[in-house]
């Protein structure tokens, strides 16, 4: 879960200290770990900055931690992963950790994987995989099969190494050979076959000029292979039942040229499968009933066509599911019971919204043509922290009892709802940012400012607006748009309770972009008050803040009292293009009289300019 840890203790006795390494592998599924390593020993071992090292590829990020023997020293260790406070989505990861003698070496047998790949795929490579040039994986794969000696800089052997794992014997049971540019000349080699322990291995990025069936012929002798990333290799053909081994667990094949569909035999016979990835692979998928491990679905960017299946649903440990920018069309069938992330953005969907699974915490369905109401349990979902639905075809209200107590982002611009900015938006504690423009909201926002709690100033706060005891008796809202709606009323003072007008103790100079955007509307009388408060004082405090306020488009009276322009707040409010109607006339006119201000824009229409300030700098127009 977003924000939570979990802290690993072990003890290294004096006894052993010098004779093995200690080896961790942690990997974090479609989600971001941070890792941290401390130990009691003295002097301290700086263990996350010359021990510690890290990789990404398409699905997951490893982080990789080897202490070797020589530097290990007797005492307690805490290895603690935390996930950050804005992961999207459940957090996935495994923990892997070994302490290998310090005599472990490749077993004999397997030296020949190496030198063969090293004359496969290390051949006219250029300098940068040249097998004599340090620190390359050419140079290392040379030194690991025996056939030369390995640069000052790396360990003798590959089962020293920190993203290589080996067994007691010697026998390789993770290889990851990702990230090298490698280019091979020809089919993988039979020597591979040698690798009997194997469980895991990544290929990402080498490029294989053979097709998907001759790669999975040469890799199925290695009857303990569970783990098998191949995205970006360049591998052709189709997909066959045969050519996919049962005991396989996770399954990485995006980023090729596979052509034709996944057969259903292909699928359904996978009973142990996990983690399924196509991206840009196939462009057909077929029932998922008999899928009954799998917990990861990724099939976005993959040209996938037609309509998603009613099995969808079948996988009962299926949580995250991915299929965002393709063509899929029709409905949205029912989703499974535990699922906790949903997108499937930027296809051409229709239909009504189906029901939310209990623990769901992202969902985004936008650019979509989705229709109906939001039905009223997605704004009760308990569990819910995102909820993305902009550019699609829902109509009606919006229902006035929203209580999602987690919800951090809504987003349903660019819909067709009407009626009133209900006074529940402003009750969500953790809300930050609520985006309903573009739609055909109308009245006023007395309700919803009404429910918004009053800043509470804290004794603490070194700031002379104080800070509020967000989440308690304030607001979350940093990002407010209303934007191109058909609002009317007055520009409520009580705005200035909103969270983007205060600055709080934790808060940073270059933090998020802060927003009230309330352009384009039907907006009558003067000129809000904490356009003169609220706004300047926060100016003053924060120079280097990004935000953004719109009023353009409406019809607001100047002030019965002109700011003079030589005022301190004028100075501040001169970075905003601020206009208002004045009263004798009827004109519009620059808020900030003077010379420094450019003449009005004629017209004001929906598509005019707002304006953004960072500090520093002058206006900078953006066009809607």
């Amino acid at each position: 879960m977003p924000g939570d840890s979990v802290t690993y203790t072990w003890t290294v006795p004096a006894a052993g200290a010098s004779n093995f390494s200690l080896h961790a592998i942690v990997r974090a599924l479609q989600s971001a770990v941070t890792l941290q390593i401390e130990s009691s020993v003295t002097p301290p071992i700086q263990l996350g900055v010359t021990y510690m090292s890290s990789s990404m590829d398409y699905i997951a990020g490893e982080q990789y931690l080897l202490i070797p023997a020589a530097v290990l020293q007797a005492g307690t260790y805490n290895l603690t992963l935390q996930t950050p406070t804005s992961q999207i989505g459940p957090s996935h990861f495994t923990v892997v950790i070994q302490t290998p003698a310090q005599t472990l070496l490749l077993a004999p047998v397997q030296h020949r994987v190496f030198q063969d790949l090293t004359a496969l795929c290390c051949v006219n490579q250029g300098t940068a995989f040249s097998v004599t040039t340090p620190g390359s994986l050419c140079h290392s794969m040379s030194a690991w099969g025996g056939a030369n000696t390995p640069p000052a800089n790396w360990a003798s052997d590959i089962c020293q190494q920190p993203r290589q794992l080996c067994d007691a014997s010697g026998a390789l049971i993770r290889l990851d050979l990702m990230g090298a540019g490698l280019s091979c000349s020809g089919p993988l080699p039979a020597s591979l076959s040698t690798l009997q322990a194997l469980q895991a291995l990544n290929l990402q990025g080498v490029r294989l000029n053979q097709t998907l069936q001759q790669a999975m012929s040469a890799l199925a002798p290695l009857s303990r292979l569970t783990s098998l990333t191949m995205s970006g290799t360049g591998v052709r053909g189709s997909i066959s039942c045969a050519a996919i081994p049962r005991q396989m667990q996770a399954l990485s094949l995006f980023h090729n040229s596979l052509t034709g569909r996944v057969p259903s035999c292909g699928v359904t016979h996978l009973t142990s499968l996990g983690e399924l990835y196509r991206r840009k692979s196939c462009n057909r998928w077929e029932p998922l009933r008999q899928v009954t491990n799998m917990g990861t679905l990724d099939g976005s960017y993959s040209q996938l066509n037609g309509t998603l299946p009613p099995s969808l649903s079948s996988p009962p440990l299926l949580q995250w599911i991915d299929l965002r920018v393709n063509a899929l069309h029709g409905s949205v069938p029912p989703l499974p019971l535990h699922l906790q992330f949903l997108s499937l953005s930027a296809n051409t969907l229709s239909g009504s919204l189906p029901l939310l699974p209990k623990g769901i915490q992202y969902a985004t369905l936008d650019s979509n043509r989705l229709s109906g109401s939001l039905p009223a349990s997605w704004g009760m979902a308990s569990s819910i922290r995102y909820l993305i639905l902009n550019t699609n075809q829902l109509n009606g209200s919006l229902a006035p009892s929203m209580t999602s107590p987690l919800l951090e982002i809504l987003d349903l611009g660019f819909n067709r709802l009407t009626g009133q900015v209900p006074a529940c938006l402003a009750s969500l504690s953790s809300l930050s940012r609520l985006m309903l423009n573009n739609n055909a909201l109308a009245g006023p926002l007395d309700a919803f400012v009404s429910a918004l709690a009053a800043p509470t100033p804290s004794s603490s706060s070194q700031s002379g607006f104080g800070s509020l005891d967000v989440g308690n008796n304030g607001n979350s809202l940093l990002f407010v748009n209303f934007e191109n709606n058909l609002m009317t009323g007055t520009v409520p003072p009580g705005l200035a309770n909103l969270r983007l007008f205060q600055l709080l103790p934790g808060d940073t100079a270059f933090g998020d972009t802060r927003a009230l955007a309330l352009a384009n509307n039907s907006m009558t009388g003067q000129m809000p008050d904490w356009v003169f408060t609220a706004l300047p004082r926060f100016l003053s405090e924060c120079f280097s803040c990004q935000i953004y306020i719109s009023l353009q488009g409406n019809q607001l009276g100047c002030p019965e009292n002109p700011i003079s322009p030589n005022s301190i707040a004028a100075t501040l409010l001169q970075r905003f293009n601020f206009y208002c109607v004045e009263a004798d006339s009827g004109q519009l006119q620059p808020l900030i009289g003077g010379a420094a201000l450019p003449p009005p824009p004629t017209p004001i229409a929906a598509s005019a300019a707002v304006f953004l300030w960072e500090g520093g700098t002058a206006c900078r127009k953006r066009q809607h």
